[in-house]
This record gives structure tokens, sequence and C-alpha cells, in this order.
């Protein structure tokens, strides 16, 4: 029987992606021995608006340019082909139809735990996927440890930390930069800061392409 590949689903609206993420990625890739960590931009997330209105064209472009020099990173636009609000729980649902032979990891800010229960289907998403659940500055582990036994308890399967360094940077935080003509060096890889600059993404008065 063939052993069941490991795989980590790195969803966000990316907008734009940052070290922050692909920190998070690699973290998880090699705390919890991934085979495959797939960075999944939202289309149409249901709990959050996608500021500054950059398409996901361009959001996509700078995910792939962020984490194609890591050969276990790959890039999936499977939500931008369904039609509506784009729920984690359809999305794991389909990955499993997909391939089977796979386990799933989903990874999230430790933050999202205290929300999961507003997530549709929470159990569901719990009998679908480990929950990954990076550490976050200004959460105390036992606070969290304490939020992953009630979510276990409550609604079964498996919730684990990514232990994490405290890293500062935000994509919101990352926007202000670009409005106020900050440089944003060393917060995004160089090659996403090259698509921001040639695309004019995130300054004061941009005209976003849409698709």
């Amino acid at each position: 029987m063939n052993k069941k590949q490991r795989v980590g689903i790195m969803g966000g609206t990316f907008n734009p992606i940052h070290l922050g993420h692909v920190i998070t990625g690699e973290c998880a890739r090699k705390q919890f021995a991934l085979d495959e960590v797939v960075f999944m931009p939202s289309k149409n997330p249901p709990h959050k608006v996608i500021k500054e209105q950059v398409s996901f064209t361009d959001r996509s472009n700078m995910v792939k340019l962020a984490i194609q020099d890591n050969p276990c990173f790959t890039f999936s636009d499977m939500e931008f082909q369904r039609e509506g609000v784009t729920y984690t729980v359809d999305t794991l649902r389909e990955l499993h139809q997909i391939d089977e032979n796979r386990e799933y990891y989903f990874i999230i800010g430790a933050d999202s735990l205290f929300d999961f229960e507003k997530w549709r289907e929470p159990e569901s998403i719990l009998s679908l996927a480990t929950i990954l659940a990076a550490s976050r500055y200004g959460i105390p582990e036992e606070k969290l440890l304490s939020q992953i036994n009630y979510l276990t308890d409550r609604y079964g399967g498996t919730i684990q930390v990514v232990h994490m360094p405290t890293i500062g940077i935000s994509s919101s935080g990352i926007r202000q930069m670009r409005k106020n003509g900050e440089d944003v060096r060393y917060f995004v890889d160089e090659k996403v800061r090259y698509y921001m600059e040639e695309h004019k993404l995130y300054l004061e008065n941009s005209i976003t392409r849409k698709k």
C-alpha cells in the first residue's frame, strides 16, 4: 500500500503575498514533514473584503513569483474556477475528489482559530484536513492551546501548532507602505517588489486591471 502524500494548503487573499507567508509555509513543511505546500489564492472569501481591488491575476502572479524558487511549493487557482463565495470546506471536498491518496493539512494563522466556529461546516473541515495553526505574536501559548482543546473537543479532528519566529509583516501594512511611497524591500520577495513597481500596485492613484 502506497504511503499517502502529505500536502499542506496555504489559502489566503495574498494581497500581496509577503515573506511571512512563505516562511509560514516552509515552517509547516519542515515541522510536519509535508511533501508539498500548495498556495491557493482566494477569489471571493466569505469573511474578508479584498482591499484595493487588485485583480486575482495580479495576486496570483505575485504568489507564483514568491514561491518559484522552492521546489516543494506549488500554485493552484482552484478557487478561481468556482463561482460565488469560496468556502474552505468546498475546496477540501474537491481536493479529496481529485486525489484520495493524499492527506491534507490546512495552514492558517493562530488568530483564525478564534473565528473558526463562524466558518462553514467546521466539523466537516476538521474531518477533511488536519489544521496547522501558525503561532502569532500576541497570542499566549496557553490561550492558543485552550482554544485548540475547545475546538477539538467540540468538533473532533486534529489541530496542531506550527511554531513560528516573530514576524512583524502584514499585507495591510505593505499596502499602506506602498501608498505612503515607502520601500517594501525585505518585506516581500524582490521579484514581487519589482512586479508591484512595474504594475503600479497599491499606489494611491493606481488603476487596477479587472480579471
